[in-house]
């Protein structure tokens, strides 16, 4: 892939001044064209499950991390068990799937988090990203 970020094609210098992006997403809803444009200005780690999620968080820090709710990964869930985490500062940014239900919208709503639907443009969500981690 031409122009991603990856820890192999950077420098220990250069990879470490990097944004590193954690994406979650459920196998059967996968967020490739986000993906890509955030490859472009990050370094990018997909897990397919929120257990997946926590076990890569506990072992490495993340500038950003961007949880696609869906049947399997619970918005609130997920949400209270980062916060509730030693890295509770990790920004969040969640792009809501059309399974996802009003309490999901509600529940994120009344938090403050940042939220976006799947059908929001690739290039708004990585701006979304960008702008969460960088405050």
């Amino acid at each position: 892939m031409p122009g991603a970020v990856t820890e192999a094609n950077t420098t220990s210098r250069r990879s470490s001044q990097l944004a590193r992006v954690l994406v979650v997403h459920e196998k059967e809803h996968l967020l490739e064209e986000i993906c890509e444009e955030l490859r472009k200005v990050a370094i990018v780690r997909e897990c397919a499950a929120a257990h997946e999620a926590f076990d890569e968080l506990a072992q490495r820090a993340y500038s950003c991390v961007l949880c696609r709710v869906g049947r399997t990964i619970a918005v609130a869930e997920f949400h209270r068990r980062v916060r509730a985490s030693t890295w509770r500062e990790t920004p969040l940014v969640f792009v809501i799937g059309k399974e996802a239900s009003t309490d999901d919208a509600n529940y994120l709503n009344r938090e403050g988090a940042n939220w976006v639907t799947e059908h929001t443009p690739a290039a708004e969500v990585v701006a979304l990203v960008e702008a969460v981690r960088t405050r």
